[in-house]
């Protein structure tokens, strides 16, 4: 989400680069605990002050999230973001020397891919974020759904951290068979537009981004053809 800035860049380690072909700088219901230890062989548990069994009891966890219970449509949300990879554009290249402006979900890790052709501004850049944790919250239900609603509510406050004019609406677009949100953003502040893609799972977050001044066909171009080849 937020924009990219020249600066001391962090390498993004888990995820490997697939073959050539190319990014931007963007910037819940757990099962029940253990019961108490039982012996196969011994008596069934008894109520108190009667021989009857005790009725099974169900947990209040699962009795909230049967499927009568869930929202029309809703989808979980999505586990172990970090094991993402995706494949280099094709005409771009890994850079260093960038950093996120802001970084309102705390701490990360990124990849910055520019375009090898001459005479291109350094601020038209590609940029793969990461984030561990979600340092402003989960955007799960109580059942570990996915709240569309919430993350919209979460990208407008992020934007607004950062300086970011959103252009239009947001879309609810799929990058590797994940729900992401995609929308373009103005920094008057710093002068370029970004197109990002925020793909939100349970505790963790991967952003795609494309950052343009003045080469936005060459940047749109890196950011399909990146942003196609995501596998999770």
């Amino acid at each position: 989400m937020s924009p990219m800035h020249p600066a001391r860049a962090r390498t993004l380690r888990r995820c490997r680069l697939l073959a050539l072909a190319g990014l931007l700088a963007l910037t819940g219901c757990g099962p029940a605990g253990p019961g108490p230890d039982l012996d196969p062989d011994g008596p069934a548990p008894t109520a108190s002050g009667s021989g009857a069994s005790a009725p099974a009891t169900v947990p209040p966890g699962l009795l909230e999230c049967d499927d009568s219970s869930k929202d029309a449509g809703a989808e979980s949300a999505p586990q172990d973001l970090h094991s993402f990879g995706y494949g280099m554009p094709s005409g771009f290249t890994e850079s260093g020397g960038y950093t996120q402006i802001t970084s309102p979900e705390g701490d990360y890790t990124a990849d910055y891919l520019v375009p090898t052709a001459a005479g291109v501004d350094a601020l038209n850049v590609l940029a793969v974020v990461y984030y561990a944790d979600l340092a402003l919250g989960p955007v799960t239900g109580g059942c570990g759904q996915l709240d569309r609603k919430q993350v919209l509510a979460r990208l407008d406050l992020v934007n607004a951290e950062s300086g970011a004019e959103v252009i239009g609406d947001y879309a609810w677009v799929e990058v590797g068979g994940h729900p992401a949100v995609r929308y373009d953003a103005w920094y008057p502040s710093h002068g370029f537009t970004v197109r990002s893609y925020a793909v939100y799972g349970a505790t963790e977050l991967v952003t795609f981004g494309c950052q343009w001044v003045e080469a936005e066909a060459v940047i749109t171009a890196g950011c399909d053809e990146l942003t196609a080849s995501v596998t999770f």
